[in-house]
């Protein structure tokens, strides 16, 4: 099997989240004001149509994040796509075991170029010099695929700063959590940011 390799090429991308999509607001905003509210159902849903088309999300915020009704953000989910991130990032995010994901495989995949994406730590000084290293990864991963070996057994030659994608669902409460572990003072730079970025495209978990 013959690959055309590009020689001395090495892409750079940084760390990208997209949120695909999210439901539940209404369903939450309802299951909320049912605890607080003596109000019957049609009642309650007839004031949540109005608040959500208004971008209300007040009550969200005074039940969930105030009064810590965490159950209550369970109705809202989110997918979200990471792209971008390194496999060292890959291998902390997937161990949130209450978040479903779909990680692009380097077994079914046979890279065409080497895309990388780099810890914060790294200088102009440190890329070039993992250059020097990828490259000889790169030109070795593409000489056991010409010789039939199958791509999930040559990407154990590639670094861990091979970018990935994940696209991943979860609901409210998680993403909570989530960002409570992942954005502390110890948490590695590359994940603290994307978890950052994940709240910042789902304000309405802050309430806000």
């Amino acid at each position: 099997m013959k690959l055309k390799r590009k020689a001395n090429v090495m892409k750079v991308v940084k760390p990208k989240v997209t949120l695909i999509n999210f439901s539940g607001i209404e369903d939450a905003m309802i299951a909320a004001s049912n605890c607080v509210s003596g109000d019957d159902l049609e009642t309650i849903e007839e004031k949540v149509r109005k608040q959500v088309e208004a971008k209300n999300y007040n009550l969200l915020k005074s039940v969930v994040i105030d009064n810590g009704h965490h159950s209550i953000a369970e109705f809202i989910k989110f997918t979200f796509a990471l792209e971008g991130i390194n496999l060292s990032t890959s291998h902390q995010w997937v161990r949130h075991r209450l978040v479903s994901n779909a990680q692009k495989s380097q077994r079914y995949i046979t890279h065409k170029e080497l895309v990388v994406s780099f810890p914060d730590s790294f200088d102009d000084v440190d890329k070039a010099k993992a250059a020097r290293v990828f490259d000889a990864n790169w030109k070795l991963y593409n000489e056991l695929i010409a010789s039939g070996m199958k791509p999930e057994d040559a990407r154990g030659v590639l670094p861990q700063t091979v970018s990935t994608s994940i696209i991943c669902s979860l609901n409210a409460r998680e993403l909570i959590h989530v960002v409570n572990e992942r954005t502390c003072t110890c948490a590695q730079p590359q994940i603290l940011k994307t978890t950052t970025k994940m709240l910042m495209c789902a304000p309405i978990v802050t309430g806000k």
